[in-house]
C-alpha cells in the first residue's frame, strides 16, 4: 500500500486576501468550502471538491453562484450550522422561468449572493496531479462527512464518488498546523 500525506492551507477567499485567485496556475487540488461559526473557533465543511485547475474552477463556481444555478443559503442558519436553502438553485429544480421572475428572483437575493461569497472559507490541499486519486480523495471525505455530527450544512445532495477499484492508498490529512479555527468534520485517515 502506498502512503499519501495531504496538508489543506487556507483560509482563503473570494474577496479577500489571501485570495483564492492568487493560487498557481494550474494547481491540482482538493479543496474544503466551509463557513466558519458562529463561535468564530470552528468551521463546518459546506461544499467539497476537487480540480486540476484551482484557479480556473473557482472562478466556475463564482460564475455558477452568481448565475442562480448554484443554491442560495441563508448565511446566518449556515453559521448556526443549519442548512436553510433559500434559493435552490436550476441545477437542482431543472425549472424554466419567466426572464422576468428571475430578474425578480436575482434582485431579492443579490445582498444575500454577496454575503454568501464574502463569508465562505476555502482550505487547498497540497497538489495531486492524479484526477482518480483527487476524485476519490473528495469522494471518501464526503462520505466520512456525511457519517459526523458536523454534516449539517453540506448539501445531501452533492455530488460525489469513489472508484469501483480501490486504489490501495492510505490517506494523512493534515490541518494541525492552523491557527485561525479549526475545520471539523474532516477525516484524519482514508484509505482509498
Amino acid at each position: 500500500m502506498s502512503q499519501l500525506s495531504l496538508i489543506f492551507t487556507g483560509p482563503y477567499y473570494f474577496t479577500k486576501s489571501p485570495n483564492i485567485f492568487n493560487l498557481p496556475a494550474k494547481y491540482s487540488a482538493v479543496y474544503l468550502w466551509t463557513v466558519p461559526q458562529e463561535d468564530k473557533k470552528s468551521a463546518l465543511i459546506h461544499y467539497i471538491g476537487e480540480t486540476q485547475d484551482v484557479r480556473k474552477r473557482f472562478f466556475e463556481h463564482l460564475q455558477l453562484i452568481f448565475s442562480l444555478n448554484y443554491g442560495i443559503f441563508d448565511n446566518k442558519a449556515l453559521q448556526k450550522g443549519e442548512l436553510k436553502i433559500i434559493w435552490p438553485g436550476f441545477w437542482r429544480t431543472k425549472l424554466n422561468f419567466d426572464p422576468t421572475k428571475i430578474t425578480a428572483i436575482y434582485q431579492e437575493l443579490n445582498k444575500t449572493i454577496t454575503e454568501y461569497i464574502n463569508l465562505l472559507e476555502f482550505y487547498v490541499s497540497t497538489p495531486i496531479s492524479d484526477q482518480r486519486i483527487r476524485r476519490n480523495i473528495e469522494g471518501h471525505l464526503a462520505i466520512y462527512l456525511k457519517k459526523t455530527e458536523y454534516k449539517g450544512i453540506y448539501p445531501p445532495d452533492t455530488r460525489t464518488g469513489i472508484s469501483p477499484q480501490p486504489l490501495d492508498i492510505a490517506v494523512t490529512i493534515d490541518f494541525s498546523y492552523l491557527k485561525s479555527r479549526q475545520v471539523v468534520g474532516v477525516a484524519k485517515n482514508l484509505r482509498i
